[in-house]
């Protein structure tokens, strides 16, 4: 019993490495794109316009675009 245990112990922390790891890949990609926004409240939106490029994206019920976008400036 506790090697089927020691099993599944094992088993679920290699799930969760696997996790971590796409979520600090994530973080990585939206800390670039907010990089790239100048946060001038223009209709031209970089973040919005990589994210509507990756497959299986979405917003919700409807299809954001860039001009959607409506973001505070940056505070730097």
């Amino acid at each position: 019993m506790s090697a089927e245990v020691k099993s599944v112990a094992l088993t679920r922390a290699e799930e969760l490495e696997s996790r971590i790891e796409e979520l600090q890949a994530t973080k990585r990609v939206l800390e670039r794109l907010a990089g790239l926004c100048l946060g001038d409240h223009q209709p031209a939106c970089p973040i919005l316009d990589e994210l509507l490029e990756l497959r299986g994206f979405a917003f919700g019920p409807a299809t954001a675009s860039a001009s959607d976008c409506r973001y505070a400036p940056a505070s730097r």
